[in-house]
């Protein structure tokens, strides 16, 4: 590194190689912005799952229902 003394300030002299300080700023900035969008996508998918497995399951609850009342001739009552 070769620093040059300006004034009271101590500057570095720039090297082609490596990134700055505020291009990884940058950087950083632009890969939160666009994990933010793929997260807020992925909670609707996660929701939109969620309701059809719920679905899914009270037309397995039915069947079972109707599977029930074919064997046994009724639902049955609250005693049995």
């Amino acid at each position: 590194m070769n620093w040059i003394l300006c004034g009271i300030f101590i500057k570095m002299k720039r090297s082609p190689r490596g990134f700055t300080l505020i291009e990884l700023l940058v950087v950083i900035a632009i890969i939160g912005i666009l994990s933010s969008v793929v997260l807020f996508f992925v909670n609707g998918s996660r929701k939109d799952a969620a309701i059809a497995n719920i679905k899914a399951n009270m037309m397995t609850i039915q069947k079972q229902a109707e599977l029930y009342h074919l064997i046994n001739g009724g639902y049955g009552t609250q005693d049995n």
